[in-house]
């Protein structure tokens, strides 16, 4: 598992994920109608 930053619209939270494109998956999930999202390990 992997620590990510994931920064929405401004707003950061950290999480594991196996990969960084499963953080974005999950981001673009929680935050559907956000227009800029951004991942990168902690």
């Amino acid at each position: 598992m992997k620590r990510c930053i994931i920064k929405v619209a401004g707003a950061c939270y950290t999480a594991l994920f196996p990969s960084t494109c499963a953080a974005v998956a999950d981001a673009m999930t929680r935050f559907p109608y956000a227009t800029k999202i951004s991942v990168r390990l902690a």
